[in-house]
């Protein structure tokens, strides 16, 4: 009688939440879209962002996005909850990407914070936003993918869709393939 097992340590947890404001969606991304943000483009970062190291800057600090970030920020301590975490988190920056079609973000993590997030004010099915396990796995690739085996995940970056993850997991968005995707992006400190 054989005796072994395997055991699934070192969890990767992406949290994400569809249609997350719901009937109320449409009178919020209109207030998104309609809002003038300073942005910049570089070579790291292959899209126009309004993402500045200056905090008081952050897009959180403007009234009228309140109950977005209200609303974010139940499912951020509900997911910090799952993994265990009781003390309260800060919302320390936030900003939008504005993205069109050929834009990308290269690999990338966010340092100094806990939990980073991704809210789809507009996108597309055929868009995404790609988590890696790590970039220091040097295993030869198996034969046949299966549950133990994943290197990577992919998220749709659909229209009123967070996405939660800790901020030092590895992400990147390949090549747009629509024709523009405004994101707004934010992390939580401890």
């Amino acid at each position: 009688m054989m005796n072994e097992k395997i055991e699934l340590w070192f969890p990767t947890p992406i949290y994400y939440v569809d249609n997350l404001l719901g009937n109320d969606y449409s009178k919020y991304s209109e207030l998104f879209l309609n809002e003038k943000y300073d942005t910049h483009r570089d070579d790291f970062m292959n899209v126009d962002s309004s993402y500045q190291s200056d905090i008081s800057k952050s897009i959180h600090h403007i009234e009228k996005f309140k109950y977005v970030f209200d609303t974010i920020e139940k499912h951020t301590y509900n997911f910090a909850k799952h993994y265990g975490y009781k003390r309260k988190l800060k919302l320390d920056t936030s900003w939008i990407n504005n993205s069109k079609e050929g834009d990308y973000l290269h690999p990338h993590v966010h340092g100094n914070s806990l939990i980073s997030g991704a809210y789809y004010i507009k996108g597309s099915k055929e868009d995404e936003i790609r988590f890696f396990k790590n970039i220091t796995d040097m295993k030869s690739l198996p034969d046949e993918d299966n549950d133990l085996n994943h290197r990577s995940a992919k998220y749709s970056c659909l229209s009123d869709r967070l996405v939660l993850f800790f901020s030092d997991t590895l992400h990147m968005t390949p090549r747009q393939k629509g024709n523009e995707k405004i994101t707004l992006s934010f992390n939580y400190k401890y």
